[in-house]
């Protein structure tokens, strides 16, 4: 009696063990993986500038849709390379630009009812509508926060000065967010 539950006990725990082994081996290659569009921009990137390693690739949406790829050259010094559509290459070492940090803080200070920040990108402005929107090919910081009760901010902080160019904010545009 006492062997059948020690043999019991045993294939119960292989079964369970085999089954997080599987469930591990099926997830992993879903939660690494890397999206073309961004694993392209950061090739880009690394074959076209003094670019040696990339961290990090983000989206940027305040013109064209942009990827800005975060990085290190050869000596580690942080730098950003700004790949536009038709592959055109922007490189920025982050000592010559104020930081992202910077642009948040900007943001959090000087613009009313903001609560958490979204997200922060370094990106290249596409052409203006003309209504106090950054002149196209401006360098910025896109900064997305939500705003107290609901709803975002998009705010466009100059790379270089750290000043608000210009802002919009949205009540309940996006609401699929707050879900």
């Amino acid at each position: 009696m006492r062997r059948n539950i020690v043999y019991t006990s045993v294939a119960l725990a292989l079964i369970a063990l085999s089954l997080m082994v599987l469930t591990v081996l099926y997830l992993l290659p879903k939660l690494t993986s890397v999206d073309a569009e961004s694993q392209s921009a950061a090739l880009t990137a690394l074959n076209g500038t003094p670019m040696t390693r990339a961290t990090a690739v983000s989206f940027f949406t305040g013109g064209a849709l942009e990827q800005t790829v975060a990085g290190v050259d050869q000596e580690g010094q942080p730098l950003f390379v700004i790949v536009q559509p038709g592959r055109e290459i922007t490189t920025v070492y982050a000592r010559d630009i104020e930081s992202g940090q910077a642009a948040v803080q900007a943001v959090m200070t000087h613009l009313p009812d903001v609560g958490s920040v979204v997200s922060h990108v370094l990106g290249i402005t596409g052409p203006s509508d003309g209504a106090g929107a950054p002149a196209a090919g401006s360098l910025v910081w896109e900064v997305i926060a939500r705003t107290r009760p609901s709803g975002f901010v998009y705010a466009y902080v100059d790379a270089h000065s750290g000043t608000i160019l210009w802002h919009f904010t949205s009540s309940d545009t996006f609401r699929l967010w707050d879900q």
